[in-house]
């Protein structure tokens, strides 16, 4: 299973370039995403940030005792981590399908227009970075 991600200035620039040119993009379709060359599986993911976090492994729960103690760890949770754990299962669905999202014309349009799509590769390092020195 890939996590297909995508940073929020690529999607905001492809936004902002379609609105003010919508000569170019009326009618069109753009699939803002990673892509299948560059959606990381999330086993590297795992790795990179276990990495990030020097080399720790992250403690794991099989994902069925995990997905069933949802509602448990909540009951023992302060409100925020609460509300966290009752959105979860959105995410935990979304991951359960194979996905895999196709940027074959978005991106040689985007590239075109000077609006680059960095690979999760590129930006990870800089995202954990950031989560590490903020938490």
């Amino acid at each position: 299973v890939s996590l297909d991600t995508i940073p929020v200035d690529y999607v905001a620039k492809a936004i902002v370039y379609s609105a003010l040119n919508p000569e170019k993009t009326k009618g069109r379709i753009f699939h803002l995403c990673s892509g299948p060359d560059s959606a990381m599986p999330i086993g590297e993911l795992a790795s990179r940030v276990s990495q990030a976090m020097g080399g720790k492994s992250p403690f794991t729960i099989p994902y069925g005792v995990f997905r069933h103690g949802l509602g448990i760890m909540a009951r023992f949770s302060g409100e925020r981590n609460r509300k966290a754990l009752r959105n979860l299962p959105i995410f935990l669905n979304y991951l359960e399908l194979p996905q895999q999202f196709s940027n074959q014309v978005s991106k040689p349009f985007f590239e075109g227009a000077g609006i680059q799509n960095l690979s999760p590769y590129a930006y990870l390092p800089t995202v954990l970075g950031y989560y590490l020195k903020s938490r």
